[in-house]
Formats: C-alpha cells, sequence, structure tokens
C-alpha cells in the first residue's frame, strides 16, 4: 500500500505507566492505538513509498482507510515527470500457485519458436503488398496494446520463478500519457541463470507472438492488412528495443547474467574510463576476451537502440501530428 495521512489527522505517542503507546487521532480527538511499528511506516507516509508490513498491522491499514484517517493512492510520485498508476496490487502472504504460471511459461517459449518458424514459412512464401494506409487510433492502441502484453508475459514468468509480484501498473507521463507499464517483483529465493534469463525474456516473447500472429494475418489477409501490419510492426519494434542493451532493460540484464557481470552497461563505463581495467581484461584469457566481445556487442546495440527509439518515435508521433493539424484546419 502507499498511504499518506488524510487532512487533520496527526500521530502522536503517549508516555503510560507500562510504557510508552502509540496514536493516530481524527479531527474529533479521537485515538486508536498503533503499533510500533505501524506509527513509524506511518510517520514516512507519503503517497511515494510502500509500506512493509505484518498481516496485523495490514489489517489494521485497512480499519485506519475505512475510518477516513489515511488514504492509499494508486498514483505513485516518481521521477522526470513520470508516475507509476498501480492498477493491480497482489498480496504477498497470497501469491497465486506456481503450477499453472509455469504451463504458461513453457508455452510461451514453444509459442515463440513455432511462430517464428510458421512466419518464416508465410513470409517467405506470400507476395508483399505494402499498403500505405495508416490509422491513427491503431496505432496509439497498438502502442498501449504492446505495452500490457509485454508486462502480461514478464508477469507470467515471474509467478512461474517463484518470484513475489507486489503490484502492477502503468508509467504515466504528466500523469495523462500513458508511456510504459511495469511489474514491481521482490525476489525471495535463489534462481537458477536460465529461469533468471526466461523472466527478462518473456515480455519480449509476447511481443513476438503478437507481432507474428499480425503479420501472418497481414500477410495472407489482404483486407486486414494496413491494421496487421501496424500491430505487428510496433510489437517487433518493441521487440527489438527491449533487447537492447541500455539501462535496466531486458538486454542488458540478459547480457549481464551471461557475462556473470552486476551491469553490461558499467562494464562499458569501466572500459572507457580506466586503464586498468582496459589492461585486465587484456591479459584476462578467454574469459577477458569474452566479456571484451560483450562490451563492444553492448555499445554497438547503444547505439542502434537510440536510432530505432527516435524512428520509433517519429512514426508514432507522425500520425497524430498531422490528425491534430486536419482537425485545427477543420
Amino acid at each position: 500500500m502507499y498511504p499518506r495521512l488524510n487532512e487533520g489527522v496527526s500521530l502522536e505517542q503517549i508516555e503510560l505507566d507500562n510504557g510508552l503507546h502509540y496514536y493516530i487521532k481524527n479531527t474529533n480527538g479521537d485515538q486508536f492505538e498503533l503499533s510500533h511499528n505501524l506509527y513509524d511506516a506511518l510517520q514516512e507516509a507519503d503517497e511515494t513509498k510502500a509500506i512493509d508490513l505484518n498481516q496485523e498491522d495490514e489489517q489494521t491499514l485497512l480499519l485506519l482507510r475505512d475510518y477516513k484517517l489515511i488514504s492509499n493512492s494508486h498514483l505513485i510520485k516518481g521521477k522526470c515527470f513520470i508516475d507509476q498508476f498501480i492498477l493491480f496490487s497482489f498480496d504477498k502472504n497470497k501469491q497465486p500457485r506456481r503450477g499453472i504460471f509455469k504451463v504458461l511459461n513453457v508455452m510461451m517459449i514453444v509459442l515463440t519458436i513455432a511462430l517464428t518458424i510458421a512466419w518464416a514459412y508465410v513470409f517467405a512464401n506470400s507476395p508483399r503488398e505494402l499498403d500505405p494506409w495508416i490509422n491513427t487510433w491503431t496505432c496509439i492502441v497498438s502502442f498501449i496494446v504492446g505495452m500490457m502484453i509485454h508486462e502480461v508475459g514478464q508477469i507470467i514468468a515471474a509467478f512461474a520463478s517463484g518470484y513475489t509480484v507486489t503490484n502492477v501498473g502503468v508509467m504515466l507521463l504528466f500523469r495523462i500519457i500513458p508511456v510504459g507499464c511495469y511489474c514491481d517483483y521482490e525476489i525471495d529465493k535463489v534462481t537458477t541463470k536460465t529461469e533468471a534469463i526466461q523472466f527478462y525474456l518473456a515480455g519480449t516473447e509476447m511481443n513476438l507472438i503478437l507481432a507474428y500472429i499480425a503479420s501472418i494475418i497481414g500477410l495472407t489477409k489482404h483486407s486486414l492488412c494496413g491494421t496487421a501490419n501496424i500491430v505487428a510492426f510496433f510489437n517487433f519494434g518493441m521487440a527489438l528495443l527491449s533487447v537492447l542493451p541500455i539501462k535496466n532493460s531486458v538486454g542488458e540484464n540478459v547480457i549481464s547474467i551471461l557475462c556473470e557481470v552486476k551491469s553490461i552497461n558499467d562494464e562499458v563505463k569501466r572500459w572507457f574510463s580506466s586503464k586498468e581495467y582496459r589492461w585486465e581484461l587484456l591479459h584476462s584469457g578467454s574469459k577477458g576476451i569474452r566479456r571484451l566481445i560483450a562490451i563492444v556487442i553492448a555499445l554497438i546495440l547503444q547505439i542502434a537502440y537510440w536510432v530505432l527509439t527516435a524512428l520509433v518515435l517519429c512514426l508514432l508521433v507522425v500520425p497524430i501530428v498531422y490528425a491534430f493539424y486536419v482537425i485545427v484546419t477543420l
């Protein structure tokens, strides 16, 4: 939960014969006793931080909300004008069973491989007919659906790997414009390298599954060519951008796991800033050479990321600007 005290509500502590007691008081002067842990948590509550409580304190917090002493915000203030809006919250103590999610996790991998083969066959044997038709709303909906389907994949992989998912939501620019989705999770178990890599790749796999299906429809059904190609384009684009190794991306995490380093991007910075580190890599045998190759690949892909990001944004913004121009000039 991301609570805050309502207006006029205050916290106070009172020294009694049997020790210090903690209270929350409403505008009428009514007092409700709190545990020490909950008192400390509410002192820091400002809607921007989740508070970690035991089950008894969580029940007390729900009662405080019912009595209008606190509010639980779904909007989490962020940085650079980007805030998080919580759509779904999950109880840490009541996580879904892993069984069904393990099956779905394997199905994602199998479907991605099968559709890659099917798409390659259809692409090689179907005539390519370019359809210049672009619908602004189709572009916007495709972008939003692509973001959502990406997070669905990560949620499935998180539950399958035994991670604790706390909440899922949307990232909003200026609290209005959706620019991404997110999945908050905690890793409270030892995971294998394969599980960790699959967790990061799961969202990309979902984008590819949707992109392949849309592309196959576009190649075989000319009447749906325009819409299908837009959906395919955005999801192929998201899949490609996600695997490029920028900060905290799928690509960075996967390459870092394979290279057994904390962050491949930090390794790139160290390469340029430290002569000793360069000497160490060049004299570390095959392991140093492999890491050096990963650093070079990461650097090239980072450049490609910014080029592709600019292209995708242009293709998204141009129809919107054109539609706005048409409306204004009517």
